[in-house]
């Protein structure tokens, strides 16, 4: 299944969205929906999912639930049709890996400054997220409960942002998440609220 799409609803609930292969050969009934914790060896088969006669949309969506809580899970979606199953494309849907040391390094008066650790490679040297979300909100104890607004969307190779148009002696909270085009990394707020 084409341009598989992954969003993680906590409590071990997955939406799957997906498109239906381009130039198939045959009628397309039911998809297999597989799962594999990132930790094993294998994947799993989660579901099968029942195409409705009736349905001319190009996306099918899917909700996964009550997965154990903890394994980070990748996801693949296969096509069935006749006269047997036919394997079709598969694209994982791997989550980014956490934004490491995300810290302010530099203050003036109305800006501040934030360095961070990308994420690494795969072993085929491809990077494992394609961009970085940068977010700031005025203070909120904690930072995680904070009504954030997105800043910035930077390229995966850059690792320092500028915060400006900031005021003096406020405080502010930050945050950073990875992205790649199928889904979303783990939020990470700033260690400490900088005053600018």
């Amino acid at each position: 299944a084409a341009n598989l799409v992954q969003t993680d609803l906590g409590a071990g609930g997955y939406r799957l969205a997906w498109e239906k292969p381009a130039g198939w050969a045959y009628t397309i009934s039911s998809y297999r929906v597989w799962y594999q914790a990132n930790s094993s060896a294998a994947p799993v088969l989660h579901s099968r999912y029942q195409v409705p006669a009736t349905t001319v949309a190009s996306t099918m969506e899917l909700i996964a639930a009550g997965l154990p809580e903890g394994p980070e899970y990748t996801f693949f979606v296969t096509p069935d049709a006749g006269p047997c199953a036919m394997i079709g494309p598969i694209v994982p849907t791997a989550k980014p890996e956490q934004v490491g040391n995300f810290m302010a390094v530099r203050n003036t008066q109305s800006s501040i400054e934030f360095e961070w650790t990308p994420p690494g490679s795969d072993s085929d040297g491809v990077p494992r997220v394609e961009a970085h979300v940068l977010a700031i909100s005025n203070y909120t104890s904690p930072c995680e409960h904070a009504n954030y607004t997105v800043a910035a969307t930077l390229p995966a190779s850059v690792s320092a942002y500028l915060f400006t148009g900031l005021y003096p002696q406020v405080r502010y909270c930050f945050r950073i998440h990875a992205i790649n085009r199928h889904t979303e990394g783990l939020l990470v707020n700033s260690p400490a609220f900088a005053d600018a």
